[in-house]
């Protein structure tokens, strides 16, 4: 059983999570969105058209899980004329995340 102090501890440790974490994890929960963030990694900036063609998925469909993983803080769009374009977001926790989805392959 737990003592008072590392009762008190892990509760200061729980409310301090991180909600970014949480919103990472969360739009990488789905598979297709898993696939997509490891696609950012190979190319430089890819468009919504390149990554719908490359999942085998809709444009709709890949600008929807791209806008999540903006969202999530996980990638970054720019847009190029009628083009958006999507690369990993320069963040520590996608650099952590990268050395995960690279040991995965």
């Amino acid at each position: 059983m737990l003592s008072t102090t590392q009762h008190h501890r892990f509760t200061r440790q729980l409310k301090a999570s991180d909600p970014t974490l949480v919103q990472a994890f969360a739009a990488l929960g789905d598979a297709t969105r898993c696939r997509i963030f490891g696609l950012l990694f190979i190319g430089k900036e890819l468009c919504v058209s390149d990554v719908a063609a490359i999942a085998h998925i809709t444009v709709p469909t890949a600008s929807h899980h791209l806008r999540i993983l903006e969202l999530s803080g996980l990638a970054i769009s720019q847009r190029m004329g009628q083009m958006v374009c999507y690369e990993p977001a320069p963040t520590p926790l996608v650099r952590r995340l990268r050395r995960l989805v690279e040991a995965e392959e």
